[in-house]
């Protein structure tokens, strides 16, 4: 839902994956890699656009559709992207749209930081700009 507006959304994550934990905890997430060619919001919902994608992750998980085709409990969806402006406008718009402004789902990173650190240490962001490592943080 989108401004008094409900339709379809579908997702197609570019990655997916699972770290199991040494004590038998399994944190899943979903992997979104952008480039910076899609507008991260557009005039029209029903146009491609980050924010769309943002609505359609959110869906899954307020539907629970990660637990019935997964059987994920819970996941977090990651967004490398080709930097800090673009992560701050990104979370900009999660800010402002009502049904993602709590959402825990995204976390952001750049695609140098990513190169340049280990992957599960490396402090992926989430929309409010707190820092993440992939191993230690509560999945919501």
């Amino acid at each position: 839902q989108y401004s008094g507006t409900t339709g379809e959304v579908s997702v197609i994550p570019d990655n997916a994956f699972a770290i199991y934990l040494p004590d038998g905890r399994r944190r899943p997430f979903f992997v979104e890699c952008d480039r910076g060619t899609m507008p991260v919001t557009q005039a029209n919902v029903d146009q491609t656009s980050m924010l769309r994608k943002f609505l359609g992750y959110e869906a899954v998980r307020q539907q629970g559709l990660h637990t019935s085709r997964f059987v994920w409990q819970k996941f977090r969806v990651l967004i490398v992207t080709t930097g800090t402006d673009r992560i701050e406008t990104m979370q900009a718009a999660l800010a402002s749209t009502p049904t993602l402004k709590s959402s825990p789902l995204f976390l952001f990173a750049s695609h140098a930081s990513v190169a340049e650190a280990d992957i599960l240490a490396h402090p992926w962001v989430d929309a409010s700009g707190k820092g993440h490592a992939l191993t230690g943080m509560g999945h919501r």
